[in-house]
């Protein structure tokens, strides 16, 4: 989940823009309730929108008034990064109803995160399925990135369990979820509530969860595709690091993939009994893939990437992002993605999630304000 919202390491500037290759550009789209956690499209114009208490609403378009669809049953808001996380919805949505939520709830007074299909009729929000549960040893580090793939199957990113440094080695560990992003393809028939493809990183390392397709994240906090299928996952980093990861979708199938945690924090090696990372030193990540893309903490980027989508500029694929601390914007030349093109700070705004229609238009939420805008580069 997002950060504490901590007012004093908002940067305080006024609205501006860097002149680069090419600019970044905003405009306010509809006023929607706060705590916006995740959107997701089911055609052009109409999406959902979901809050950390666990609302949906109807988006209707720019200008147009939101409608509350109802609320996720179960969803636990006890602590600061509890909550609903992520929602996304099949490409059959307007003929079957049927959304996905990643949530966190409540069992025995224990937490754990679900993720669980539910069906969305004139009634409201009804028909829960339970797809996974996994209980949650400490309050943070969750993840919450969801998102249907290229595929037709359904990608989720889990955190390493919380605590600092990954303290149970869990991201490092195949055998359970944690620290991970997983590839399933959920069923709705009898039996078996999911599938998980043969070519997952099992078929490389044989003691892994069947779930897993890759391993070595820390609370991955928003993932996307981009027009070649390629997954690009936003990490959220300890004390140091904040990371992008694109992961070729060539390589799905053909080798294991490690993105790093808690060997490394980004590129640089993590010192688990110091917490802290050493840029002098050396370490080996086995089936190591690095990060496309990395900023450091002590910068004015921010130190709580929050994960973007893609948007073309004239015959260029780009990667817009940001940081919910800060109010940064940054976008990324997918051909080039280690150098950022475009930036720009919005102060007083804590980005949690953008969302992407069918056509193309790319949005971002304010999960403090409430307000979501449309997002557009130019030359």
């Amino acid at each position: 989940m997002v950060k504490k919202i901590l007012l004093s390491a908002l940067i305080s500037v006024s609205l501006s823009e860097t002149a680069m290759a090419v600019s970044l550009n905003m405009e306010s789209c509809v006023v929607a309730p706060g705590q916006i956690t995740d959107m997701t499209f089911i055609s052009p114009r109409h999406g959902i929108i979901a809050t950390q208490p666990g609302d949906l609403y109807w988006f209707k378009g720019c200008g147009q008034d939101v409608t509350k669809i109802g609320t996720v049953p179960g969803v636990s808001n006890d602590s600061w990064q509890a909550g609903l996380y992520g929602i996304a919805v099949n490409w059959g949505f307007i003929k079957t109803g049927n959304l996905y939520a990643y949530y966190a709830a409540s069992v025995n007074d224990e937490l754990v995160t679900r993720l669980s299909t539910f069906h969305i009729d004139q009634r409201g929000i009804t028909k829960e399925r339970v797809l996974l549960e996994i209980p949650q040893p400490y309050e943070n580090g969750n993840g919450g990135a969801l998102r249907l793939g290229p595929d037709g199957a359904l990608y989720l990113g889990i955190g390493d369990g919380g605590g600092e440094g990954d303290p149970q080695g869990n991201s490092q560990n195949v055998q359970n979820l944690y620290g991970s992003i997983l590839r399933i393809y959920p069923s709705f028939y009898a039996g078996d509530v999911y599938l998980s493809p043969s070519d997952n990183l099992r078929k490389f390392i044989p003691q892994a969860a069947p779930e897993i397709i890759a391993y070595g994240l820390r609370n991955p906090w928003k993932l996307t595709f981009d027009s070649q299928g390629d997954l690009i996952v936003a990490d959220v980093g300890e004390h140091r690091m904040e990371e992008i990861d694109v992961i070729p979708s060539s390589m799905f199938g053909q080798q294991a993939i490690n993105l790093g945690w808690n060997i490394k924090e980004g590129t640089e090696c993590f010192d688990t009994s110091t917490g802290t990372t050493n840029p002098d030193s050396e370490c080996t990540v086995p089936n190591e893939v690095l990060p496309a893309y990395q900023y450091a903490h002590s910068g004015d980027q921010g130190n709580s990437v929050t994960g973007g989508e893609t948007l073309w500029l004239e015959d260029k694929e780009y990667y817009v992002f940001a940081d919910f601390m800060t109010g940064y914007l940054g976008a990324l030349d997918l051909d080039h993605p280690s150098t950022v093109v475009a930036e720009r700070i919005e102060s007083g705004k804590n980005w949690a999630t953008f969302g992407k229609s069918p056509s193309g238009e790319v949005y971002v939420a304010d999960y403090t304000g409430g307000v979501i805008y449309t997002v557009n580069l130019q030359p």
